[in-house]
């Protein structure tokens, strides 16, 4: 494909990489004379009515933490898609780099990633496949979702068999592994693995470990791996990360909000290290932590073999922290300004009545 020109605009310059459906290729639009990325669908057979549907889903969406469409057509019976170019890495990438990055810029990335979430499922669609791999850092820091190519709309006819399992058993949630009917609530759950990956530095286990052992983030980690992690980010992470939909954030905004507050309580705690903001205010493991594991490890439908457990009487529901340091340092200076206040007051309330005349 190198060399050739799509429609007499678009030339190809160079591959860019390999998603599960095509390839997608760097390429110069002629035309407006600017780069795009253009990803074509080579094995059509098949795929062809899902490779479709991504194309009607991605031109129907305008934000700023979205991979923009241009164009879409097809060449020599091959469909693509004509893309805005953008210069960065994934998350992935960068992972792989530095495992453990700055808890402020960690924030940064999963508010943008939740500002993402939030707009498509506003417009009724499930990603289905959120993953680092499907998650762009540009070389400003802006994050961008992309690769809605198992993603489901309202009203969207599945295009799988029954029971046939789609997604990445690494950041995929029970219900997904089951088989069983599936609402946005999916997509919080596989943001809560990204983050909880994030955080600790290292994937958590395998689907299938996680649904044999009931396994829940470890707070324990978490706070070993960032003692100065804020109570509200842990408090996202545990309720993003529960078994059971129902249990989750009921609104992606709620979950938003809850990263902003995060965010701040994170650049207040540390503002050296904070980097420039960006994503919201106006806008491998080593071999000591175990082998690597892929993010494209092959998944089976999954069954609970434990019977449901409630959780202990107080704990379902932990409180959101919603105090940082600095309003606790708020409280304190008020209270010890009423503290002086009243010592003042006091003493020239003694003085005058000391000074007064005696009568008789």
């Amino acid at each position: 494909m190198i060399g050739k020109v799509l429609l007499d605009r678009y030339r190809i310059e160079s591959r860019l990489g390999k998603g599960g459906m095509g390839e997608v290729f760097l390429a110069v639009d002629q035309k407006l004379e600017r780069k795009v990325a253009i990803k074509m669908m080579l094995n059509p057979q098949g795929r062809k009515d899902r490779f479709m549907r991504e194309m009607r889903i991605i031109s129907q969406l305008s934000h700023p933490r979205m991979v923009a469409v241009h164009d879409f057509d097809a060449y020599e019976g091959l469909p693509f898609i004509v893309m805005e170019y953008v210069p960065g890495e994934t998350l992935r990438d960068k992972l792989k780099k530095e495992r453990l990055r700055p808890l402020s810029q960690v924030m940064e990335y999963a508010l943008g990633i939740c500002e993402g979430l939030e707009y498509i499922h506003e417009q009724g669609i499930i990603h289905r496949d959120l993953k680092p791999s499907n998650i762009m850092i540009t070389d400003h820091e802006q994050v961008k979702i992309m690769d809605f190519g198992i993603s489901k709309g309202e009203g969207m006819q599945t295009l799988t068999a029954a029971k046939a399992i789609l997604g990445t058993p690494m950041y995929m949630s029970p219900e997904v592994a089951m088989g069983e009917e599936i609402d946005f609530r999916a997509d919080l759950y596989a943001f809560g693995m990204i983050l909880y990956e994030m955080l600790i530095g290292r994937p958590a286990p395998s689907i299938k470990e996680r649904m044999e052992k009931r396994w829940a983030p470890s707070r324990k980690i978490l706070h070993e791996r960032r003692p100065e992690l804020p109570d509200v980010v842990e408090q996202i992470v545990l309720r993003c990360l529960r078994e059971f939909p129902e249990e989750r954030y009921e609104k992606t905004g709620r979950l938003r909000r809850e990263l902003q507050t995060g965010l701040i309580e994170t650049m207040q705690s540390s503002p050296v290290d904070a980097p420039t903001r960006i994503s919201y205010m106006p806008s491998p493991p080593s071999a000591s932590e175990g082998p690597t594991r892929s993010e494209e490890t092959p998944t089976e439908v999954l069954t609970r073999n434990h019977p449901t457990q409630e959780p202990p009487a107080g704990k379902r529901d932990a409180p959101q922290a919603t105090l940082g340091r600095e309003a606790v340092r708020s409280r304190s200076r008020t209270l010890l300004f009423l503290l002086v206040t009243l010592g003042v007051t006091l003493t020239v309330a003694l003085s005058a009545f000391l000074l007064l005349p005696r009568c008789g």
